[in-house]
């Protein structure tokens, strides 16, 4: 799998998931030393990754929860989020 970091603003993002979306990448490093809450991640999906979903497979559910599940895997993954709340947020609604 290839990937190119992207820069866009305080933001770097990864171009890389099954939905040609781009993820974020240590969003919460440079603002500050916490774990993001739900509100942040709601509202940064929405902004970046969900427009993206949303043109390429229309209003589908399944790609919307895809793309949510992705996501948070990632944020997992890159300690921004805990595993607690990995495990407890759901896909919001758009």
């Amino acid at each position: 799998m290839n990937t190119k970091p992207i820069k866009l603003g305080i933001d770097s993002f990864t171009d890389s998931n099954s939905f040609g979306v781009v993820v974020p990448v240590n969003i919460n490093q440079n603002l500050k030393n916490t774990m993001m809450t739900k509100t942040e991640a709601v509202k940064h999906f929405r902004e970046f990754i969900l427009p993206v979903v949303l043109k390429r497979y229309g209003n589908d559910k399944h790609a919307k929860r895809q793309a949510w599940a992705v996501y948070t895997d990632t944020l997992c993954r890159n300690k921004q989020i805990t595993q607690l709340q990995y495990e407890t947020w759901y896909t919001p609604d758009p």
